[in-house]
């Protein structure tokens, strides 16, 4: 059946065993404030925006998680394809070199309305993807408010969407259960 929202949604894009490998490897790193953008789209740390902990991550250094992430967009971003050809009439694009592993304590979250391509330093950017490292039971999911839908929070589920303001959504917020995602881009080259 045709999704005319654009929002795919990919079960078991990651097994259990490897979502928890990367949970796992996320607890051994040095977890950083994440940052949105803020006045004149510089980074900066808000946690009335975005109350997250973030890993930033880098495909080209191929490290076992950039290995078993860039494999699945690979795969799956090829689905995403069949289902809209048009994607690729566009001008050249693929997956971003650069990604973020985010860890929401309870209580945390991105609850504020965006898209991924709001100009600026983000002008590039085609499409979004994200990947639910665990699974949330109360809430903890995305809510895309064009579309009210509301995408639960599993683990090892891919989304992709296009990046543009006719995708705004928020995370909706776990007040009692720690949620980690993967997510990244694709930008045009």
């Amino acid at each position: 059946m045709f999704n005319p929202n654009f929002i795919e949604i990919y079960d078991n894009a990651l097994t259990s065993y490897q979502c928890k490998e990367v949970i796992q490897w996320v607890e051994t790193q040095s977890l950083t404030r994440g940052r949105c953008a803020g006045d004149n789209n510089e980074a900066v740390v808000n946690l009335k925006v975005k109350n997250s902990w973030d890993v930033f991550g880098k495909f080209s250094k191929k490290s076992y998680v950039d290995l078993l992430i860039k494999d699945a967009l690979n795969k799956y971003t090829s689905f995403y394809l069949e289902t809209y050809p048009s994607a690729n009439l566009m001008e050249s694009w693929d997956v971003d070199d650069d990604y973020n592993i985010q860890k929401y304590d309870p209580g945390g979250g991105y609850p504020v309305l965006h898209h991924e391509n709001e100009g600026g330093q983000v002008v590039r950017r085609v499409m979004a993807w994200m990947i639910y490292l665990n699974t949330v039971t109360d809430k903890g999911g995305t809510y895309f408010s064009y579309y009210n839908k509301t995408i639960k929070a599993k683990e090892g589920r891919l989304v992709i969407w296009p990046a543009y303001f006719t995708h705004p959504h928020k995370g909706v917020v776990s007040k009692t259960q720690t949620k980690y995602i993967a997510t990244g881009w694709y930008n045009f080259l």
